[in-house]
């Protein structure tokens, strides 16, 4: 298992907050035509993205 740092700041937070911010802008736009495959990526990001918040705002 990897070992990560443990003298994480609150603007470490807030730029990892602001990339998932960036990546989910990305996401919703390459998957805007509805095909069965861009909606089942769609609910999978959206279902990590939930567990990455959960774990950041802890």
């Amino acid at each position: 298992m990897r070992e990560f740092n443990e003298d994480i700041t609150k603007k470490d937070m807030e730029e990892i907050y602001e990339a998932l911010t960036k990546f989910d802008s990305y996401i919703s736009y390459i998957t805007r035509k509805v095909t069965d495959k861009n909606v089942e990526l769609y609910e999978h990001w959206i279902d990590c993205r939930y567990d990455i918040e959960k774990a950041i705002i802890k």
